[in-house]
Parts: structure tokens; C-alpha cells; sequence
């Protein structure tokens, strides 16, 4: 019985359509991956951070969901290992992150106080609409500066 083929024709042959299958798979993942990068990189920052900057860490919770996880801090960065691995100091106990667990802290402002020599709240810079929205116009200084600069605030009610 004969395929009108000899045995190393017809391996020659499934060589030569493996190698365009390869070549075939390796220019469609390539053309994949970038198209996958784009949109990933659409909506993602990269995330580095400086020793003795604050942060907060994201700690697992018990339970073996990852939906349970919780932030925890402030820590603080006490070393960097990597362009994406960081140590960190929480609670006095030092552990190694990745970035992706890691978030700049930001402090949050309580209340806010004003020098009365800068600003100046006369009547006449508060004006009330008739929806009782008000606008309110203050004169300041910039720090350092010395140029006083007019602002602006207004509350809708």
C-alpha cells in the first residue's frame, strides 16, 4: 500500500505545515498581546513610591475571599526592592509588598482655620441670592508671595 509519498517526503511535509502553523501563531499572539497592552494601559498608573513615604497596605482578610480584603495604615516605606517591590513598616513590623498591594496615603482635612490679618470677611464680600445660595468673595495673599489675589466660593443651597 502506497500514498504515492515516501516516508520522509511526507515528514518534510508535516514540517513545512507545522512551521507556517508557528509562524502563522507566533505574528497572531504578537499582534494579540499589543492589542490586550493598549487596553490594559488605558486605565492603569504605574504605582512607585519613596522610603519614608506613607501608605496604605493591603492586608487579606481571614476568611479566603479576596473580596474581604481590607486597607490598613498608615505604613510608612522604609526600603525599596526591586522598581515594584517595596519593604514596609506597619505596626511596627516590617514586611515585604508588592505595589499592586500598596496606596498613597492622603490625609484628610478635618477643619480648616484662617488667619483673620489675610482674609477679609466683610459684609459686603457675602452675597446671598434669592434660592439662599450664596457667593462669597475673599482677598488673600499668596504665601511667600506677597500679591494679594481675589477668590471666589460659591454654596448652592
Amino acid at each position: 500500500m502506497s500514498f504515492g509519498k515516501t516516508v520522509t517526503q511526507y515528514l518534510r511535509d508535516e514540517q513545512k505545515g507545522l512551521e507556517v502553523a508557528n509562524e502563522y501563531a507566533t505574528s497572531h499572539t504578537e499582534r494579540e498581546q499589543r492589542s490586550y497592552q493598549k487596553y490594559h494601559n488605558l486605565r492603569s498608573a504605574d504605582e512607585h513610591f519613596v522610603v519614608d513615604e506613607a501608605v496604605l497596605v493591603l492586608i487579606p482578610d481571614t476568611t479566603a475571599s479576596k473580596l474581604f480584603s481590607k486597607w490598613s495604615g498608615p505604613a510608612t516605606v522604609v526600603a525599596q526592592r526591586s522598581p515594584y517591590s517595596y519593604q514596609v513598616e506597619l505596626n511596627d513590623v516590617r514586611r515585604h509588598y508588592h505595589a499592586n498591594q500598596l496606596r498613597k496615603f492622603h490625609v484628610r482635612v478635618e477643619s480648616v482655620c484662617f488667619d483673620a490679618r489675610v482674609y477679609d470677611f466683610s459684609a459686603d464680600s457675602v452675597r446671598v441670592s434669592n434660592d439662599n445660595s450664596y457667593e462669597c468673595s475673599v482677598d488673600s495673599c499668596a504665601v511667600g508671595v506677597g500679591v494679594p489675589r481675589r477668590r471666589s466660593y460659591r454654596r448652592q443651597a
